[in-house]
């Protein structure tokens, strides 16, 4: 497959060669304090159908998974190349859209002049003064830059002078590429320099993705040489491991033939240090003996006599020799004490974080007893309260039970005096008929309304 050039196939835009020496800069200062540096890229890309765009193939994406991706790793301590579209979503941004913080925000008056002072309820913008001081710390310390796209042209030239930038630091950079890259895309050769007319038919695009397969190769090629020298120095430092387990083994199996088993599975500071003071008590056993006897300061004083130059040179180096034994011996019984020192320092550490732990242990279990007194007086208290609200509810049942005999009594005197009612009501319209008829005197009748009345008052 022929390779793709760049330069033919997208004409660089402007601004990306300042963009590139900003990139490497960034790379170099970041490379040169031991950070590693990620590059991270976000959002979508656009694609003009024209030379003089007025149209385009648009791929959408928000661009929150690369700015969420971009604090992760800055709070993990790597240097943040973030390679984003232009108005997509912001690292330590995007959760505060304009419209939220527009209504929070209120401006406040400043003592000094020129300084523009605003307030907000912690309430109304929670995290909001965490993500902006994450955000600050990163821009002091130097480890964000952000570097902003459009065109799919765009991204492509930033997105090779962001690989070449980041190449010099091998295997402490990164590709985090979670842009929403075109998979079309119309050559320059064949783009019309005007608006397309819908009279010429369907469009013809390009399928962008095979082209891509050259880049492609070229990061696997880059990726394998790093892949191959993690694996050597991977094989190197498990030799070193080997090496260093077999000589353990060896010096402990020599400490167990000289029947210093005791120390034989201590650390090798402190089997230094153990024979660095058996050596000092055998030397001064040797002190305490006759190193010359009274033959050998004879021939010592006969040898002085002879040859006076080299008996003193001998002596010199004998004296020599007995002041780096004697040095020896006593840094060995200073290491011996620091030992000593050290666990007794050890032990008296141990202890006290024992004796914390006690107490606090203690504590605790004095504040669980609390707690289980309080629950056993909740719990009684709630029993007697459960006990009232019982015997009220008893009470008012009973009240309920008496107002429904009350409204049953009294339900049955009113249909009573209903019937009572429909009785007179039958006497009066009997006189009326009767009045009709001529058998009663008026008189009567009014008798018989008053004595009706008088009935329905007594009821």
């Amino acid at each position: 497959m022929a390779e793709v050039d760049l330069a033919a196939e997208f004409p660089q835009p402007a601004g990306v060669a300042r963009w590139a020496e900003v990139m490497a800069r960034f790379a170099a200062r970041l490379g040169a304090q031991g950070r590693r540096v990620v590059l991270v890229t976000s959002g979508g890309t656009k694609v003009p159908l024209e030379a003089r765009p007025v149209r385009f193939l648009d791929n959408f994406s928000s661009g929150r998974r690369g700015a969420t991706s971009a604090e992760a790793f800055l709070a993990a301590g790597y240097g943040v190349l973030f390679l984003c579209r232009a108005r997509s979503a912001f690292p330590f941004a995007h959760r505060f859209p304009p419209q939220t913080w527009l209504s929070a925000l209120r401006p406040t008056d400043s003592a000094h002049s020129g300084l523009l002072c605003l307030e907000a309820e912690e309430k109304a913008l929670p995290g909001f003064a965490a993500a902006l001081r994450s955000y600050q710390e990163a821009a002091v310390a130097g480890t964000f830059l952000a570097v902003e796209f459009t065109t799919l042209a765009d991204y492509l030239h930033l997105l090779q002078a962001a690989a070449l930038a980041l190449s010099p630091l091998g295997s402490s950079a990164m590709f985090y590429l979670a842009a929403a890259v075109s998979d079309f895309y119309v050559p320059v050769s064949e783009m019309p320099e005007h608006k397309i007319q819908s009279s010429g038919g369907p469009l013809q695009v390009e399928n962008y993705a095979n082209r891509v397969c050259n880049l492609t190769e070229k990061r696997e090629k880059f990726s394998h040489g790093y892949e191959k020298k993690n694996e050597q120095l991977r094989h190197e430092f498990k030799v070193l491991q080997l090496k260093q387990e077999a000589q353990l083994k060896e010096v402990e199996e020599m400490l167990y033939q000289e029947g210093l088993s005791e120390i034989a599975m201590s650390s090798p500071s402190e089997q230094i240090a153990y024979l660095l003071v058996e050596r000092s008590t055998l030397l001064r056993k040797l002190e305490l003996m006759d190193p010359e006897p009274e033959s050998q300061r004879c021939m010592s004083s006969k040898l002085q006599k002879e040859f006076p130059q080299s008996y003193s040179k001998d002596l010199e180096t004998d004296k020599t020799s007995q002041n780096s034994l004697e040095s020896d011996v006593e840094q060995a019984a200073k290491t011996g004490m620091a030992h000593e020192e050290i666990r007794r320092l050890t032990d008296e550490v141990k202890e006290k974080e024992q004796s914390k732990l006690d107490s606090a242990l203690q504590m605790a279990q004095l504040e669980i007893e609390k707690l289980k007194e309080n629950l056993i007086k909740l719990k009684e208290n709630d029993s007697v309260d459960l006990q009232k609200a019982k015997e009220h509810n008893q009470r008012l049942n009973e009240e309920i039970l008496a107002l429904r005999n009350r409204v049953r009594s009294l339900d049955s005197e009113k249909k009573m005096l209903e019937e009572e009612v429909e009785r007179l009501k039958g006497e009066i319209h009997e006189s009326q008929e009767n009045e009709q008829v001529g058998n009663h005197s008026p008189g009567k009748i009014v008798g018989t309304q008053q004595k009706v009345q008088s009935q329905i008052r007594r009821k």
